[in-house]
């Protein structure tokens, strides 16, 4: 176990670690420093032990914590305690294969996760000679349970606590986040606010709400054909109701297929549909549901 960590002073300057508040700020230096971490970026996180020395109160830190990694992108396995800091190894690469090989020696320490698997695949930072190294490591550690480890995993199965895992992990917000920003035809965003993340919360505990299938959909045809007009939100994709109107076919329409209106006052849609047409202004109540209530209002004379 190495005696000292790393802090690069470009810490400080970067963006993200701005975005922090000073408490967020100290948090994410404990993570990256503190003497609960390993040699690997993937270990054990004692909420209670790391509150103490950090000098604050347990539930604090633990909403501090959850606020750092979503801002910085790191995943947390809240009920087996394990945080994984996924930038780990661009700025702690082993120099060699020796250093990876006891590098690697710290997982045996690290209790079964799903972590452990993202753990395995993260080598963007190593080289090509070190990630066989870690691959052929991973594979026979990742699948070796020790009794004491098999032991530890069933006292903290019956361990229920209010810090049990959840389907809205960091990693999935996070997640959630990047597939938006790499979606055609949106607007894109900067972060995941506090109102966000509580409001993605709450939608992630409906097991129906398929965001992935919604995004798979974009850019959506009602929007794409007017590209110089508005554009998605990530507020108003996840506001009650948007992801099952997208996938119940809500936005299944151009504007041109609108027009396309032939003599007997009917349109045929792109699915072999004949509605009637029957052109008006769209109600106050349509607007909302299609731009969101915070849109800028006409106001009569």
């Amino acid at each position: 176990m190495a005696r000292y960590r790393k802090l690069y002073p470009c810490f400080w300057r970067d963006d993200k670690i701005l975005d922090l508040v000073p408490e967020g700020k100290l948090v994410a230096c404990y993570c990256l420093t503190g003497p609960q971490t390993n040699r690997i970026g993937l270990y054990v996180l004692s909420v209670g032990q790391a509150a103490e020395e950090c000098g604050m109160d347990a539930k604090r830190f633990d909403t501090v914590c959850d606020t750092v990694c979503d801002t910085l992108l790191w995943a947390r396995d809240k009920r087996r305690r394990i945080l994984f800091i996924r930038s780990w190894w661009r700025w702690n690469r082993p120099d060699n294969e020796k250093a990876m090989i006891g590098a690697l020696s710290d997982l045996s320490e690290v209790t079964q996760t799903h972590l452990r698997q993202e753990f395995a695949q993260n080598t963007s930072h190593l080289s090509e000679h070190l990630a066989d190294v870690l691959n052929t490591l991973c594979h026979t550690l990742c699948h070796t349970v020790s009794p004491q480890e098999q032991e530890q995993e069933q006292e903290q199965e019956q361990d229920i606590t209010t810090t049990h895992a959840t389907p809205d992990s960091p990693g999935l917000i996070a997640q959630i986040e990047q597939a938006w920003n790499a979606t055609a035809g949106v607007k894109k965003i900067r972060r995941i606010t506090p109102d966000r993340k509580s409001l993605l919360r709450t939608r992630l505990k409906d097991d129906g709400w398929d965001w992935r299938a919604a995004l798979a959909k974009f850019p959506l045809k009602c929007f794409a054909s007017e590209p110089e007009g508005w554009r998605p939100t990530f507020d108003w994709f996840i506001r009650t109701g948007t992801v099952d109107g997208i996938l119940e076919g809500k936005y299944d329409w151009t504007k041109d297929a609108r027009d396309a209106v032939d003599a007997k006052g009917t349109y045929t849609t792109e699915s072999g549909f004949v509605l009637p047409y029957q052109p008006r202004a769209a109600t106050e109540e349509e607007l909302d549901m299609l731009l969101g209530p915070d849109r800028v209002r006409t106001v009569d004379p």
